[in-house]
């Protein structure tokens, strides 16, 4: 698990993408994002997310979004993200699509 916190902007996109790419060497069955102790999230990560997702799919690796607070779930939602990112939270481990 992969776990990022704080205000996510553009000024912190490239070491997102860093350890994502370099938890993805693993060829992990599953990658989880934990994003609960986010507070900002702006479309220069929320495009870092979805580059992720597509080259974790390409390697056969299942890229899960985890804990996201209200705020980062409506931001996700909003830009359509939930249609496509699955999402995992705290209470029973349930993983849900759109």
């Amino acid at each position: 698990m992969v776990s990022i916190a704080g205000a996510l902007d553009g000024s912190v996109a490239d070491a997102i993408q860093q350890t994502l790419e370099a938890a993805l060497t693993r060829h992990p069955e599953v990658l989880r994002v934990d994003l609960a102790k986010v507070r900002l999230l702006d479309s220069q990560v929320m495009a870092v997310l979805w580059r992720m997702h597509k080259a974790a799919a390409a390697q056969n690796t299942v890229l899960i979004v985890c804990n996201p607070n209200e705020f980062v779930t409506l931001v996700l939602e909003v830009a359509g993200f939930l249609k496509e990112l699955p999402v995992e939270r705290d209470h029973g481990g349930a993983t849900t699509t759109g």
